[in-house]
């Protein structure tokens, strides 16, 4: 990951992040599993987004994209198909090519519910994805998958 510089609409870069224990809150329900998120800490702060500390990851069922193409990120292990609430996997990005599709900056950082409150957004597309494959209500529909990152460095689903 960059650190000191910004990211570009157009850059290629791997990301990766280190596989880390995590609660299950709930299996796999519409097309997600849910697990206790141990990157970011709830704001307590926040006057208008309550976070619970719960991130639902998307799990590949199939239909438009190829079976070796995910377009969610992070994995559990073991996958999420045996996974139930109150198990405990692990969860995190193997190296992956993503390429940059937006790049918002936040000056006040931006509310989000969680902590560290982002000062930089940045979309994404993993490699071997379009836009053109998903429906336009799809968080992947043209701008990619958004993941926020600090000033310090990633504090998000992009990278740990």
């Amino acid at each position: 990951m960059k650190y000191g510089e910004d990211f570009r609409v157009g850059d290629v870069l791997t990301v990766a992040c280190p596989f880390t224990p995590v609660r299950v809150e709930r299996g796999v329900t519409w097309g997600q599993v849910s697990v206790r998120w141990p990157w970011w800490r709830i704001d307590t702060d926040s006057d208008f987004l309550h976070w619970n500390g719960v991130v639902a990851l998307g799990v590949h069922m199939g239909g438009h994209v190829s079976p070796e193409v995910e377009p969610e990120l992070f994995r559990t292990d073991p996958p999420p198909e045996h996974l139930k609430a109150g198990d405990v996997c692990r969860v995190g990005v193997p190296p992956t090519v993503i390429h940059v599709t937006a790049v918002d900056h936040h000056d006040p950082p931006l509310e989000t519910g969680w902590l560290p409150r982002p000062r930089l957004t940045v979309a994404v597309l993993p490699r071997g994805l379009s836009y053109r494959e998903f429906p336009d209500e799809s968080h992947l529909n043209g701008t990619g998958s958004h993941h926020s990152t600090g000033r310090r460095g990633s504090r998000s689903p992009l990278s740990c």
